[in-house]
């Protein structure tokens, strides 16, 4: 018997196809072996890539609603079930969720970090104090401008991918072997490589430093009021 598809999805059974797409994506991640290591979780992802494929179609949709779920599963094989299924974009999907990757735009890199935050107790503020703090953070490399590349070099085509910025690569999964085009792992995605990678950064075009910074504060000698002066340093 087949089960019951919207419960294994978690969705109502007047769901939208966005709200069917939504909740797919999320349990995909999920239960992705690649994320999650319980015995289970294979199972789990090919049961929810299987209620996708059906939920997913409005056509196939439209006849698990009529059949039922007994009757759907006696009309229909797994092959039935999963053809014209979208693996690229599936996949795809889930290199977005699980790698940060966007679109064949490369990889998410780490913004400008402009701020930090910091907790003060009460005590602190009533009290007064003056304390050194240490903080940990990206910055643009100075070396290579956020460039990647060490200062005077070249770019060249990425010999992987011949300058696409994307690879078509065959890929093992629990419904058998498929092609999917994916974002370069050479190139990121730029489609070019530096001929030298900078020095400082290796290439990522950020650094992470250290900076250290007091904060004091104290009684301001002008308020009446007893207000509190702060001061970075």
């Amino acid at each position: 018997m087949t089960k019951d598809y919207y419960e294994v999805l978690g969705v109502a059974k007047g769901a939208s196809q966005e709200q069917i797409k939504k909740a797919y994506r999320e349990l995909a991640l999920r239960y992705h072996p690649d994320r999650n290591k319980d015995n289970d979780a294979e199972a789990k992802f090919k049961e929810i890539n299987e209620a996708y494929a059906v939920l997913g179609d409005e056509q196939k949709r439209k006849q698990y609603d009529a059949y039922g779920p007994a009757g759907f599963g006696q009309k229909f094989s797994e092959e039935d079930i999963f053809r014209g299924f979208d693996f690229d974009q599936v996949f795809q999907n889930m290199q977005e969720g699980l790698f940060g990757f966007q679109n064949f735009g490369g990889f998410n890199e780490p913004p400008e970090q402009t701020g930090v935050t910091l907790n003060l107790s009460f005590e602190d503020i009533e009290r007064g104090m003056d304390r050194e703090f240490e903080v940990k953070r990206f910055k643009t490399c100075p070396n290579c401008r956020g460039g990647g590349g060490e200062p005077g070099s070249r770019d060249i085509r990425c010999p992987a991918c011949n300058g696409s910025g994307r690879r078509r690569v065959q890929q093992n999964s629990f419904f058998g072997r498929f092609e999917m085009v994916t974002v370069c792992d050479k190139c990121m995605g730029r489609g070019q490589l530096h001929e030298k990678s900078c020095r400082s950064c290796r290439g990522k075009g950020k650094v992470v430093v250290n900076e250290r910074f007091r904060i004091k504060v104290e009684q301001s000698d002008d308020s009446a009021g007893g207000s509190k002066r702060f001061g970075i340093f």
